[in-house]
């Protein structure tokens, strides 16, 4: 018997005892302290039998998959890197269901209908999938968990602009980078070489952080909207959310408490610049000879809506629109809302981030969890359901020195 097998069995009895365990609680056959502490520890050994079915998994996999040939052998070490092209459903392993359906063809609307309304009528596959705490929390199976997050990578300005995505096999995992570049030199031949160079790398620590998203529906969304519609409207609506925590994680998390570090605070990034009224491209342009210095080409700029419309506003002294130079033409341009247009003393101030975005990396967990809850908040007394998700992730930097921020830039009026 191979050992994902035999780890499939182990989670399998674990399972049982769970269910068994939440229907004699349900029905008041055991409570206290016992039996809590009883299902904590059961729901923790799931846990861990699912991290190590992924990691055998992925054993057998590795070598199946060639990811893209654009990144720089020896750039990022020891770790497989997923593009933006490419899916998170394709690390994951899509396990089969009793009833012999697959976990990619299990629907979340049903499952989250199930959940709310108690009817589970046509979704006995979800309702079997869905593995439950027993205190309103549910793991989603990790295939759709995945799709989940593969919707929301291409939704993400970051992932967007070319940021890499490392599947996390555990919550905590150690990379190698480029620290250092060899020096070539020149010589004679026959001459010896004068000193030797070499490349030099350190570690880089990735430490699962804990995102949380809350989410509000009507309750006759649940109870009137078709199942296929349902669960595109409920993956889209969570897909949108984690899009934007991931942005602002990515760009100005402050690695305070059970925050990520973004661009905006990690050491070695170039010398962020206090700039003032834009009013033409050559903050630009400066960002990209800065990281040109660094042997290193920038391919993206990310900034707010506010940038976004004074640089689209840009005229000449006669009044026309102003044309750009090289510099800002061969950037690709995103937007989010993630970062704010209401910074500095004045209320008034803006930031834009230019670098080479294939080297910030997203660290992510494949497992995602969530809660329901016709009871928080006002949620009883306006008809409401809410939904808070769950999942883990971080954000490193492979060469903070290609990325630079320009920071107190204002929108003259």
């Amino acid at each position: 018997m191979d050992r994902i097998t035999e780890l499939k069995q182990e989670k399998d009895e674990v399972i049982k005892k769970l269910r068994s365990l939440r229907k004699n609680i349900e029905n008041g056959t055991v409570e206290g302290e016992k039996a809590s502490s009883r299902f904590d520890k059961l729901e923790q050994e799931n846990d861990r039998l699912q991290t190590e079915i992924e990691k055998e998994q992925r054993k057998i996999n590795k070598g199946k998959k060639e990811f893209d040939d654009s990144l720089e052998e020896g750039e990022i070490m020891n770790k497989k890197l997923l593009t933006r092209s490419q899916k998170f459903t394709d690390v994951v392993e899509d396990r089969k269901l009793d009833s012999g359906k697959k976990e990619s063809e299990l629907s979340l609307g049903k499952a989250l209908r199930g959940i709310i309304t108690g009817n589970w009528e046509n979704a006995r596959d979800e309702q079997r999938a869905m593995d439950s705490s027993g205190s309103g929390q549910y793991l989603i199976p990790t295939k759709l968990a995945a799709n989940v997050i593969d919707l929301a990578r291409t939704k993400s300005s970051i992932m967007k602009a070319g940021a890499l995505t490392v599947p996390m096999d555990t919550n905590n995992l150690s990379m190698a980078k480029v620290a250092g570049d060899p020096e070539a030199e020149w010589k004679a031949e026959n001459a010896a070489v004068s000193a030797e160079s070499d490349m030099t790398f350190e570690k880089v620590d990735f430490n699962a952080k804990t995102m949380y998203l809350l989410i509000s529906f009507s309750l006759e969304l649940f109870e009137d909207t078709k199942a296929d519609l349902l669960d595109k409207t409920v993956r889209n609506a969570i897909a949108e959310k984690m899009a934007l925590k991931l942005d602002y994680a990515a760009l100005r998390g402050d690695g305070a408490g059970n925050n990520p570090t973004g661009i905006l605070n990690t050491t070695g990034i170039l010398n962020k610049t206090a700039y003032g009224d834009i009013s033409d491209y050559s903050l630009f342009s400066y960002a990209k000879e800065d990281i040109l210095n660094q042997n290193a080409i920038p391919n993206a700029a990310i900034y707010n809506p506010t940038i976004w419309g004074a640089v689209d506003r840009f005229k000449d002294s006669s009044g026309q629109p102003l044309d750009a130079p090289q510099s800002f033409k061969d950037l690709n341009k995103y937007v989010t809302t993630q970062i704010p247009s209401d910074l500095g003393a004045g209320s008034n101030e803006s930031e834009v981030y230019v670098g080479d975005f294939s080297q910030l990396m997203i660290g992510m967990r494949s497992q995602l969890k969530i809660e329901v809850s016709r009871e928080a908040s006002d949620a009883f007394e306006k008809g409401k359901v809410y939904l808070r998700a769950y999942m883990r992730a971080d954000s490193q930097l492979a060469r903070p020195e290609h990325f630079k921020v320009i920071e107190g830039i204002t929108v003259p009026a």
